[in-house]
């Protein structure tokens, strides 16, 4: 009983303490209702306040509007009657009737002081009203930067603001359609994050990539955090955006570098088609792979796609730039070339481009550097660069490789200077000396030969630089060669290549005057040189032979002769050379009676006639059911003065040696009417 008599005296006390309170705003003309509490914020008075909420205002107390004590403080920034208010609980989330809370207010009213407080005490700043729209959307709408940066200090989620496709405020900021950089960059610099993506997976900064002359903004976006290397759903990264634009803007990748934009990172292999530059079609850019692409495989570096795909003026400028940024100079592209050999493979011998080279070659870019060609695992040829040739590799090309197959002399001699191996070979063992022959370039060729190059090297295929010089006809290229100790040596039993390439030389006279060659130099199969000038259509070669004392009697292993190679090439003048030189009579008259043959079957009219002419017999013996006359060989080739000749010489129309054919048999299974209209006029069987 005597505790419920305490109870009740401290409940008695304390209702006439806030009884107290009470009254003491009364008795200074203060009504105790929350309009007049709002009043009092209003006015700063902080002790009347302290007297409302000891006379036990509710401090979450609202006006008819929705109005709490703490909205009217953050409105007004009474920062003192705020922090007095929050101790005393005023709710945070709390919402008027538009759904505005006291963030919102001060967001309104432009706060920042109010602002900073209320997001320490743990404000939402994504809390919406009844229109869906949250504080952080009216200080974008209002440009309020200090409010904004206050509201961003907490690095909220703002995923919730995106729009239908997904864009956040940065890309919404973009695609408007008169898009806003200021607006852009006001989000920026409140902390709105730069690196938010769009359906493509891009970030802002690829945006600006393509835009001409955007440097300022790109290089603000990366001080705001905007990360250069992330990759879209492409696999590029803004450096390659900047690079692959048309208009080539170079300020931007200026800006990107010196932004920490990795110069290394490879595009993906389908983002720039292009053949291989060893393939048959040559460098068709745009074009499928010549060797097929493998899914996955990297395709170039920043570097390697700027030598390949760019104007010489964007390399001027872009190429320093990406070295300096610390682009890798030896890092090759899909088909293991190296910026050093795209370059060489160029031909394009202007100062700049021998300025880039030498850039290369300075900035370490390995001068000896070599592609191999390996089989994947699908069969198919590809080419990786390696250190070391991996197993079942073999080698590709070097720089000085393709610089000497494009005749690139500038650049040849630039490479030697830097140690080039002149001596290095391809797949096919075909080293720049081969090259610099075959063009015929008399000064790749002395450029070469001084640095060492070796002037017997022999291909896969047998050949020499000397006999590649020799097929084109390169007689000055030939006497370097031969001055620097190149060798011929053409004498019996030499390869088919060798005698070719000798057989069609343009300057044949000098190389028999100069001992290196053999008048009567045979290949493997017996056939001589001779022949092979007759053969080759070489006449000029074929004549120098004669006259120097080739052996005109010597039979190849497959029955030829030089007198037969002349007869069916028609050639009257040589035919008359090599008859006044046989020593054997009877040899003679069998290759003369054989040549007529021959003629005969080419249709060759003047070799015909003079044949005849020298004795040549129209009727020869057959031997053998194999054998064929002359008139049967005309009338098979369907040369109707051809058959006259013969028949006027005396040949025999009704011969049936050759399986029961007459000469007039072949011109009907050859369809020869003309020829069979003759046989019948003249009353051929």
């Amino acid at each position: 009983m005597q505790k419920f008599i305490v109870l009740a005296l401290i409940a008695s006390l304390l209702w006439g303490c806030s009884g107290w309170y009470e009254s003491k705003l009364e008795k200074a003309g203060i009504s105790f209702d929350v309009d007049s509490l709002l009043v009092q914020i209003e006015q700063d008075n902080i002790d009347n306040v302290r007297l409302f909420m000891k006379a036990e205002m509710d401090v979450n107390s609202q006006n008819s509007s929705g109005i709490s004590p703490l909205m009217v403080a953050a409105k007004n920034e009474k920062l003192e009657i705020l922090s007095y208010l929050l101790e005393s609980g005023a709710g945070l989330e709390l919402k008027d009737k538009r759904g505005y809370t006291a963030l919102r207010y001060a967001v309104n009213a432009s706060r920042q002081s109010t602002l900073l407080e209320l997001i320490k005490a743990g404000a939402d700043v994504l809390t919406k009203d009844l229109e869906s729209i949250s504080a952080i959307e009216v200080a974008i709408l209002n440009r309020d930067k200090g409010a904004l940066t206050q509201l961003m200090q907490e690095k909220p989620n703002l995923s919730f603001l995106d729009d239908v496709d997904g864009n956040g405020l940065l890309w919404q900021a973009l695609k408007e359609q008169d898009y806003s950089y200021k607006l852009f960059l006001f989000l920026v610099e409140c902390g709105v994050p730069p690196n938010e993506r769009d359906k493509k997976n891009e970030t802002p900064l690829f945006f600006f990539a393509r835009k001409p002359h955007q440097q300022n903004v790109i290089i603000s976006l990366v001080r705001a955090g905007a990360e250069p290397n992330l990759k879209n759903s492409e696999g590029l990264t803004p450096l390659w955006a900047a690079l692959e634009n048309p208009s080539n803007v170079v300020t931007n990748v200026k800006a990107l570098l010196e932004g920490g934009a990795n110069p290394d990172i490879k595009s993906p292999d389908w983002s720039r088609g292009h053949n291989d530059i060893w393939s048959q079609n040559q460098r068709g850019l745009g074009r499928k792979d010549h060797f097929g692409r493998n899914a996955g495989w990297d395709a170039d570096t920043a570097l390697t796609y700027t030598l390949s795909e760019t104007s010489p003026y964007f390399q001027n400028i872009v190429v320093p730039l990406l070295i300096e940024a610390g682009a890798d100079v030896n890092t090759p592209e899909i088909n293991g070339l190296t910026p050093l050999m795209i370059l060489c493979y160029k031909n394009q011998s202007s100062t700049e481009e021998l300025a880039r080279i030498d850039l290369l070659l300075a900035s370490g870019a390995k001068v000896n550097a070599q592609r191999y060609y390996f089989l994947d695992e699908t069969g198919k040829m590809r080419t990786k660069m390696t250190g070391v040739p991996e197993n079942g590799a073999a080698p590709g090309q070097t720089a000085l490789l393709l610089a000497t197959s494009k005749g690139n002399s500038n650049a040849v001699e630039k490479l030697i200077s830097f140690g080039a191996d002149v001596n290095i070979y391809d797949v096919k063992k075909v080293t720049p000396l081969h090259y610099a022959s075959n063009l015929g370039d008399v000064r790749l060729v002395q450029l070469l030969l001084a640095a060492g190059g070796d002037p017997n090297a022999s291909t896969a295929g047998g050949q020499t630089p000397v006999m590649l010089a020799m097929t084109h006809g390169k007689a000055d290229v030939i006497e370097v060669l031969i001055e620097k100790g190149g060798e011929l040596p053409i004498g019996e039993g030499i390869g088919i290549h060798l005698l070719d390439a000798t057989s069609r030389a343009e300057n044949l006279s000098t190389l028999l005057k100069s001992g290196n060659v053999e008048v009567n130099a045979t290949d493997k199969e017996g056939t001589t040189l001779l022949m092979k000038s007759l053969e080759s259509n070489k006449f000029k070669n074929a004549k120098e032979l004669i006259l120097q004392g080739a052996n005109v009697e010597i039979v190849s292993k497959k029955g030829f002769w030089a007198l037969a190679y002349a007869a069916r090439k028609n050639q009257v003048e040589l035919i008359e050379m090599i008859l006044e030189r046989y020593g054997d009579e009877t040899l003679r008259q069998s290759h003369l009676d054989r040549a007529l043959d021959l003629a005969a079957d080419q249709g060759a009219i003047d070799a015909i006639k003079f044949l005849l002419k020298k004795g040549a017999e129209v009727n020869p013996v057959l031997n053998g059911e194999s054998m064929m006359t002359p008139l049967m060989g005309a009338s098979g080739s369907g040369s109707l003065e051809a058959v006259k000749l013969l028949v006027e010489a005396g040949a025999n129309l009704n011969v049936t040696k050759y399986h029961g054919k007459t000469a007039k048999t072949f011109a009907k299974e050859n369809e020869h009417k003309e020829i069979v209209a003759y046989f019948n006029k003249i009353g051929a069987k």
